[in-house]
């Protein structure tokens, strides 16, 4: 299939621009370190009594080392990828991210290939600030050029965002993807409209509903009860400060969801460095004291113009004294984004369709996949103008990823897209 169409993906432009891009930027952190070491080397031979050498030169030079390989290796993956676009076309795929299970295991992503149905799970190689660049969209696919048995080169819709990806290898792992990217829809999306005029024959799949087309009784058996990796259900987390009676400083979720945390864990390294140079003169951080401050100065800017406001925000709502009772159906989504809290009348039957829809943080879920919930707010919108609102369910509230989604919205159909693509027509 990746034969097919005789044209390719290194001919469309927006890949050609992308991979050119990727390439200098690789050249100019390689260039970069290399002069950040030999100046770290040359301080460092020149004045080994001064802080200069004894501190801040071993550190640049080390510093440079690491920014040169690292570098290195990113021109090599260019490489690949310029060789394999070059020699194959861009074909289009139902698509899957499956999120990290830990620090040291890779985000994957698991493909179908449209002409026979079967299941690819490739690893990403590529820093973790770089994985939203294999993030399907809205449909649920992603550009493909490779051989799923070696490796080849990921891309949003259009071949503008490059990520390399090589096959998973152990079998039990796969089968684990695989099965995960199932439970979220992926074996029953329709087979997207291939790039470059490549037509393969598709495989059968299910008619699914439309988000517009949502009702309670379609979502409520595919209602989701958070449980752990090793699938037992999920701990509650501590009780905290209620935001109705103390202010939003107080409250643990609001204080992380500021960055308050991290300026006091940047402050407080600030503070031992300096006490260390203190009691030992013979000790100079300088490096280490100078991240801590940039670090320090930075969450402090973010706390200031942004974090502050949001949390204020959504304290305001969570306290607002009138409330309105409704039905909810807890969701869980595809492709690593958080749980969803779907909205519904109070009193309606299967056939009420959803109101609204709130992104939740992973931590913020009821204990039940059904019930009631109290929602609050709409004294403030945010910036798109949509209303803040924050539900409570059992007396507690779920603090929520972004304001309320009302239904008939683009951004409401957007998010609603991928949990209706598992639930089959009819």
């Amino acid at each position: 299939m990746d034969e097919a169409g005789g044209a390719r993906a290194l001919d469309v432009p927006a890949t050609a621009t992308a991979l050119d891009r990727y390439g200098t930027q690789a050249r100019g952190w390689v260039a970069g370190g290399v002069v950040a070491a030999v100046a770290g080397g040359w301080m460092a031979a020149a004045s080994a009594d001064s802080v200069w050498g004894g501190q801040v030169g071993p550190g640049l030079l080390t510093l440079g080392v690491l920014v040169a390989a690292v570098s290195l290796g990113t021109l090599v993956t260019a490489r690949r990828m310029r060789r394999v676009l070059a020699a194959r076309p861009w074909s289009a795929h139902p698509a899957e991210l499956v999120p990290q299970r830990g620090r040291l295991h890779p985000a994957t992503v698991v493909l179908t290939d449209p002409a026979t149905g079967e299941t690819w799970p490739l690893a990403l190689r590529a820093a973790q600030q770089r994985h939203h660049l294999a993030q399907p969209g809205p449909t649920g696919v992603l550009w493909w050029c490779g051989d799923p048995a070696r490796g080849g080169v990921l891309a949003q819709p259009g071949g503008g965002t490059l990520v390399w990806a090589v096959p998973v290898l152990r079998r039990n792992a796969r089968r684990s993807l695989v099965r995960r990217a199932a439970d979220d829809g992926l074996l029953v999306r329709p087979v997207p409209a291939q790039p470059q005029g490549v037509a393969p024959v598709p495989a059968p799949v299910r008619a699914t509903v439309r988000p517009a087309d949502l009702t309670y009784g379609l979502l409520a058996p595919y209602a989701w009860t958070p449980k752990s990796a090793s699938g037992k259900k999920l701990r509650r987390r501590r009780p905290e400060a209620d935001v109705r009676s103390v202010p939003w400083w107080r409250v643990r979720s609001l204080r992380r969801l500021s960055g308050l945390p991290s300026i006091g864990l940047s402050a407080l390294l600030v503070l031992a460095m300096g006490a260390l140079w203190c009691v030992q003169p013979t000790f100079k951080p300088v490096i280490t004291g100078a991240i801590a401050l940039v670090g320090t100065g930075w969450y402090g800017y973010r706390f200031l113009t942004f974090g502050r406001h949001v949390a204020a925000l959504f304290a305001r709502a969570a306290a607002a004294p009138a409330l309105v009772p409704k039905r909810y159906v807890l969701l869980r989504t595809p492709r690593g984004n958080g749980p969803l809290l779907v909205v519904f009348p109070a009193d309606g039957g299967p056939d009420a369709r959803p109101l609204g829809v709130l992104p939740l943080r992973a931590e913020d879920v009821p204990d039940a996949p059904l019930g009631q919930v109290e929602l609050r707010g709409w004294l403030d919108r945010s910036t798109t103008g949509r209303p803040i609102v924050v539900p409570w369910v059992g007396g507690r509230a779920l603090w929520p990823m972004e304001a309320y989604l009302e239904a008939g919205t683009d951004r409401f159909a957007e998010v609603m897209a991928p949990p209706a693509s598992v639930i089959p027509l009819g």
